[in-house]
């Protein structure tokens, strides 16, 4: 088996595409719309670390120092970079946490008093400025019914009506 940091510079390599998937279920019985977002850890961790970012100090997200910190700084790190708008109002999402899988984050979010479901617009600027060919990719699953959305540089805003 390879060291952790081995693994990672080898995933790193072979790593050639840039992509974040968004999943919105709305879960009718709590009233409530249920958010994933699956990024690959090593592309969050160089947004992270990016000189655009406001990091004072290299952070480590694979083997952070503290983790609790790290949870902060996910969840200032969404906040910043997805927005939504749920039948015509802005509510704020609470960030539930973040686990780790492997060399992916699944990071959890809820926004809660969605009875129904009929429009909800999506702005996603996730690792845009770190990468020149992210994509984001957003699910929204109402109704037993999926739609998605491609977004990127070139569109970073869309709206999934049901």
């Amino acid at each position: 088996m390879l060291p952790i940091n081995l693994g990672f510079i080898l995933f790193s390599l072979l790593h050639p595409f840039h992509i974040s998937v968004c999943s919105i279920n709305h879960a009718a019985a709590e009233n409530s719309l249920q958010i994933t977002v699956k990024i690959f850890a090593d592309d969050l961790e160089e947004a992270l670390n990016h000189p655009s970012a406001a990091a004072t100090s290299y952070i480590d997200v694979l083997n952070p120092p503290d983790p609790d910190q790290l949870d902060v700084i996910v969840h200032e790190y969404l906040d910043e970079h997805l927005a939504f708008t749920v039948n015509g109002q802005a509510p704020e999402p609470q960030f539930l946490g973040f686990e780790r899988e492997d060399l992916t984050m699944w990071c959890y979010l809820e926004i809660t008093g969605i009875a129904e479901l009929e429009k909800v617009k999506v702005q996603n600027t996730l690792l845009l400025n770190t990468f020149d060919d992210q994509v984001n990719i957003v699910h929204v699953k109402a109704n037993n019914t999926v739609k998605s959305m491609k977004l990127a540089h070139n569109q970073i805003v869309d709206t999934i009506t049901f």
